[in-house]
């Protein structure tokens, strides 16, 4: 089994709410990697298994359009006392080389400012940048 690297990287950000990257599936998920924003950039390194060319692991989530990770937000990143609580999925790319990195810039508010949530799409898709 091969592994594979991906950067996600949030522009603008909103300042003072946590990010995370969930690791397990659903409500057994947890928060990993946390991250106290500022505001500015934020951005993940998650490294995953490829297995018959498709990525699994622990932080890898599936579902009829394909594989993915969740990014969390606020009280879903274990932030206490904020009324916010998100949570964003970004789909990896569908082909894959074991031992490359790929990396994706994504906007980091949705139109209200808040945090993005729901379906999140890379600003120019992903790139791949060399090897790890």
């Amino acid at each position: 089994m091969m592994e594979v690297e991906f950067g996600i990287r949030f522009l603008d950000v909103m300042p003072g709410v946590w990010g995370a990257i969930q690791r397990g599936q659903g409500s057994a998920g947890e928060p990993i990697d946390l991250k106290k924003l500022t505001g500015g950039e934020a951005e993940w390194s998650v490294s995953v298994t490829l297995k018959d060319g498709k990525p699994t692991g622990k932080f890898v989530q599936k579902d009829a359009k394909g594989a993915f990770i969740y990014v969390l937000w606020g009280t879903r990143a274990g932030q206490p006392m904020t009324q916010i609580g998100r949570r964003a999925k970004v789909y990896l790319p569908k082909e894959l080389e074991g031992g490359a990195r790929y990396v994706a810039e994504l906007e980091g508010r949705d139109k209200l400012g808040f945090p993005v949530c729901a379906t999140v799409h890379p600003r120019s898709g992903w790139k791949r940048s060399g090897t790890f």
